[in-house]
């Protein structure tokens, strides 16, 4: 049975890291995104409730700009939430989230230049 090990919500979103090594955010748009480090894939659910899944490495290069803002948004607060849990010495290995930044020149965020690669530990 898959149970909720960690969540917490934001303005915009509920977020919840589950026990099968998920992590689910539930926009408050009733848009979804669910990601999976073991598999390296972005499932994303849209307001009419159309469902598509995307390679997590190239997610943001798709031709989705709603799944694209929200997937910016997903990892800017795992990015701050991981960053929090370390600096409270609480990170936990069954639900942290790895983001890294590198350069890439197809995107652009706020005069910023993203490639969003991750995995669930």
């Amino acid at each position: 049975m898959v149970s909720v090990r960690k969540w917490t919500k934001t303005k915009n979103a509920l977020f919840f890291w589950l026990s099968n090594r998920l992590v689910q955010v539930d926009f408050k748009d009733k848009t979804q995104i669910i990601l999976s480090g073991e598999r390296h894939i972005v499932y994303y659910k849209n307001k009419k409730g159309d469902r598509s899944q995307h390679h997590l490495e190239t997610a943001l290069e798709a031709d989705y700009p709603e799944m694209v803002k929200r997937l910016k948004y997903t990892k800017d607060v795992l990015a701050e939430v991981r960053r929090l849990n370390h600096k409270n010495g609480e990170l936990k290995s069954t639900v942290a989230f790895k983001v890294t930044l590198e350069p890439h020149p197809k995107l652009s965020h706020q005069g910023k230049n993203y490639k969003f690669a991750g995995m669930i530990c």
